[in-house]
């Protein structure tokens, strides 16, 4: 029997249907990230590339009870591994002759050609022994005794005040030098959205700069560098 129009057309596009079928199973198939690698670098190796000529170094370690983390990036299609690692340092100020800069920071490998790459290190905290430091709880003291400075124009949008604040859980301290921490606080309170009115949660991180005449003086002069958002808001990335 001859085949109508109506036939000819569904036997043409089956075989279309198909194709476009594959294709979409080979392009899922191709952005899904492969196996993790079962090779990493060495501590070995990620001391020889973070203590080069070890100059100023007294001392390197690897980050205890971790074995490093793998990251597969999708742009680029490739895996990189980071490392943790302290590197203590000479201090190198003439009143503490005694006093060591830990440096702690992570050191970032790339997969290539089927071998590890070093790509960079980041540094992660940095902090002075041997020399007179505040406790935690000694800068959250200092964030709230300074808030007009710390939180700022956000205050006034605080219908309830400022709420629960504390140290950050995720970033450490970080001396700029002998007198000069920053450090993080996460505050959680109720926050009037300027645009529309609207009350609602909000959970900030807010960056913390304090500063000292001298190692001998007191800390003060406490003032924000910026908020970001970690929930809520009414206004992500904010």
């Amino acid at each position: 029997m001859k085949p109508t129009a109506a036939s000819t057309v569904v036997h043409r596009t089956l075989p279309l249907l198909g194709w476009f079928a594959t294709g979409l199973l080979a392009t899922a198939t191709a952005l899904a990230a492969p196996a993790t690698p079962g090779s990493r670098p060495s501590d070995e190796q990620v001391r020889k590339d973070i203590w080069r000529d070890g100059k100023g170094m007294l001392d390197f370690r690897t980050t205890a009870g971790k074995s490093g983390e793998y990251e597969w990036e999708e742009r680029s299609q490739t895996w990189f591994f980071q490392r943790g690692f302290v590197v203590t340092r000479e201090g190198g100020l003439a009143e503490y002759p005694q006093a060591k800069l830990e440096v702690g920071g992570l050191a970032v490998y790339r997969l290539s050609g089927g071998s590890w790459q070093f790509q960079k290190q980041l540094t992660t905290f940095n902090r002075y022994t041997g020399i007179p430091a505040p406790s935690d709880d000694e800068l959250l003291e200092l964030a709230l005794q300074g808030k007009d400075r710390v939180f700022r124009q956000d205050l006034r949008d605080m219908p309830g005040g400022l709420g629960e604040v504390k140290m950050s859980q995720t970033l450490q301290p970080r001396w700029q030098n002998a007198n000069v921490i920053s450090f993080w606080v996460e505050a959680r309170y109720d926050y009037r959205v300027p645009s529309n009115g609207s009350v609602v949660p909000c959970l900030a991180q807010y960056e913390v700069r304090t500063f000292r005449a001298n190692t001998q003086s007191p800390w003060g002069n406490t003032t924000g560098l910026g908020r970001k958002v970690l929930q809520g808001c009414g206004a992500p990335g904010r």
